[in-house]
């Protein structure tokens, strides 16, 4: 059982580390008050956002870790098997190969054994499902990152790719514009000279 003392001291800590929490966030509060221009406002105005997508990133990234992680449990069972088959259907181990027929049978026989164990394995629906799902969570963090890429390049007023692109259509539409009005106008310059 706690004594009085212990007590209080549990007490006087829970104060302290109350007293430094308010502290911190009444820094927080000042640094919120700061002039409302530039791209740290921007970015910090939306912390709760940010966040929540990083978080929203971890979970799609653990996600894909434990389906990466049955991937290569599949994998690696097949690549089990294929040796225990391989151990069924020879007499002999590595250590008794003698001539280079030995050598070339039990070269085709791994072969073999290699081939129809991972042959089943990627005709099998769950190796199907699993490779599919870990793609998906692949392609999933990708766009995550660059939906972030994206946010953060607006908020630091720098171009985004959405931007780039119109800019190199619209300098390509321009170059084509005065291609036609360089033809034009040697056509021109060409009839009134002839």
């Amino acid at each position: 059982m706690a004594s009085e003392e212990e007590l209080g001291d549990e007490k006087r800590h829970g104060h302290e580390n109350d007293e430094l929490a308010k502290s911190m966030l009444g820094i927080w509060e000042e640094i919120f008050k700061l002039p409302t221009i530039g791209p740290l406002f921007s970015y910090f105005g939306n912390i709760k956002d940010e966040n929540a997508q990083v978080a929203s990133l971890a979970e799609t990234i653990m996600k894909s870790q434990i389906t990466l992680g049955d991937y290569w449990k599949q994998v690696n069972q097949a690549y089990v098997n294929a040796v225990l088959r391989i151990n069924e259907k020879s007499s002999s181990s590595l250590l008794d190969i003698k001539t280079k027929k030995d050598l070339d049978d039990y070269r085709k026989l791994m072969i073999d054994s290699f081939e129809e164990e991972f042959t089943r394995l990627f005709n099998s629906r769950g190796f199907a499902l699993t490779y599919r799902e870990l793609l998906d969570k692949q392609m999933d963090i990708l766009r995550q990152i660059q939906a972030s890429s994206q946010r953060t390049l607006g908020i630091l007023n720098l171009p985004t790719r959405k931007e780039l692109d119109m800019i190199s259509k619209d300098l390509h539409e321009l170059r084509k514009s005065v291609m036609d009005l360089n033809e034009r106008l040697e056509s021109t310059v060409g009839k009134i000279q002839s």
